[in-house]
């Protein structure tokens, strides 16, 4: 008679309830530092929306890399792309 094996000896790791699934497969960890403060609030924000960590961070990132772009489009403009030279009249 054959037992089934532990638990813990299966190959599947086992997900503990009200664990989030497991991220999408292009999705790489990220991991930081934040002031307690702002990482409770940020946990707090994320509870209250219903959302994981790992979304509320991708729009965050996202928001942030948008506004770093938002913010660097003036100097882009003081610069601008050489404009084709029109055939004289």
């Amino acid at each position: 008679m054959n037992a089934a094996p532990p638990p813990e000896a299966s190959a599947a790791p086992r997900r503990g309830r009200g664990r989030p699934p497991a991220p999408p497969s292009d999705w790489e960890p990220f991991g930081t530092y934040l002031p307690e403060p702002l990482a409770r609030s940020f946990r707090a924000a994320c509870s209250l929306r219903g959302i994981q960590l790992r979304e509320g961070t991708r729009q965050a990132v996202e928001e942030w890399v948008r506004n770093q772009a938002a913010l660097q489009a003036p100097e882009t403009l003081s610069d601008p792309a050489p404009q084709p030279e029109l055939p004289p009249t």
